[in-house]
């Protein structure tokens, strides 16, 4: 019995310390300087950083730390593994910048799946003069999902600024996007451009522009095709020639947009714009001091989008809202519009099919809401106080309007 009760406790033991070998001896904390990075902002640190990233074993959780200091690097960093936190000393503190025209750190797997990435802590920067269309679809820091999968990836406390680049590209799932500020950068602040599961929440982003901009697109976030994403609590402004706060994109579904700020400049086009079954809600649009051809919310195309709770405040020459021809089943609930469009209507539901303006307020402005060439649009219980008509029926046909004591 005690020969079996011996054997017994040595099994254990040896199981014991394997299972705790696994979840703990296999954890490795590195710092980028025991590899030869200097931080001096002069010295190339490249190949020291990723020989740090490439020195994690297989299939082990590893932690690279930048410490206090410039980190110059020549060609993109490229986290190639899984269960990698690449964390410096604080925005701060601890500063990457890219030597060129190239994105400076990169998740892309080689050959197989990379997932639970931790990017935390590090200001990222990219000094280059900008080349016009140089920096479409190439991010400061990018997730390429090219040939296999990336997913489970937080980005936090992270600064990016100053680049001709998009400053964080997204091609991943299960994303989060956190408490990170992102100004001066070129074309958009964030792209997702084929992702799903996506949260980007608590950010600012500012100042998105570049050289001979009057033919790009630009964006504080641009969402192309991607499902299931939260756009929550962030701050955007300052945005220039043929520009967005929020973008979605046509191909893009289940897109939340919640209690954002978003501040035009005296050339922005759009506060948000968006497609098919997008909602938003709670969010403040300021028009800051307008522009010939900008708009709150341009809803273009797609159906059921819902757009509720909303604040809109600035100065707008064209409408604060705008329904395109290609929205069907627009909702629109809760909506104040408290310094509307001089001379322009404060709702153009212009040529959409089945329209719903219900419950919102329209304390200024020339006109009220524009029915257009609608279809069965109804207009249910608003509050409208302009200078001049409340309704234009137009060659509107099939439409409701019901008012309350205004």
């Amino acid at each position: 019995m005690q020969m079996i009760m011996r054997y017994l406790i040595l099994v254990f033991g040896v199981g014991f310390f394997l299972f705790w070998g696994i979840g703990n001896a296999f954890a490795v904390e590195l710092n980028v300087k025991s590899y030869g990075a200097v931080g001096d902002g002069v010295t190339d640190d490249r190949r020291a950083i990723q020989s740090a990233l490439d020195a994690v074993p297989l299939n082990s959780r590893g932690t690279i730390y930048l410490p206090p200091g410039t980190y110059k690097v020549s060609a993109p960093i490229n986290i190639k593994k899984s269960n990698i936190s690449f964390i410096g000393a604080g925005a701060a503190n601890t500063t990457m910048f890219s030597d060129g025209l190239s994105q400076t750190l990169i998740v892309q797997p080689l050959i197989r799946p990379v997932s639970n990435i931790l990017i935390k802590d590090i200001r990222f920067t990219n000094p280059a003069t900008p080349v016009y269309g140089i920096g479409h679809g190439r991010g400061t820091v990018q997730l390429n999902a090219y040939t296999k999968a990336i997913s489970d990836v937080t980005i936090t406390g992270i600064v990016i600024e100053d680049t001709p680049l998009v400053g964080i590209v997204v091609g991943a799932d299960k994303v989060s996007i956190l408490n990170s500020t992102i100004r001066d950068t070129g074309q958009h602040g964030i792209y997702l451009s084929v992702a799903n599961d996506v949260k980007i929440e608590g950010n600012e982003i500012h100042e998105i522009t570049m050289d001979n901009t009057e033919l790009i697109t630009q964006s504080g976030i641009k969402v192309k095709i991607s499902n299931n994403v939260l756009i929550k609590n962030n701050r955007l402004s300052q945005f220039h020639a043929n520009s967005f706060g929020i973008l979605v994109g046509r191909s893009s579904h289940s897109v939340s947009i919640i209690d954002n700020r978003i501040t035009l400049s005296d050339k922005s086009q759009v506060g948000l714009r968006l497609h098919s079954d997008s909602v938003s809600t709670g969010n403040i649009i300021d028009g800051g001091k307008g522009y010939s051809d900008s708009y709150a919310i341009d809803v273009k195309e797609g159906t059921g989008a819902l757009i509720s709770d909303t604040q809109i405040i600035g100065s707008w020459i064209a409408s604060p809202v705008i329904v395109r021809s290609q929205a069907v089943d627009t909702k629109f609930n809760n909506i104040a519009i408290t310094k509307g469009s001089a001379d322009g209507w404060q709702f153009n539901l212009n040529s959409s099919t089945r329209p719903v303006v219900q419950w919102s307020n329209i304390l200024s402005g020339g006109y009220g809401i524009n029915l257009g060439r609608s279809v069965g649009a109804k207009i249910l219980n608003n509050s409208i106080s302009v200078v001049k008509a409340k309704y234009s029926n137009g060659l509107a046909s099939g439409f409701t309007i019901v008012d309350r004591n205004n």
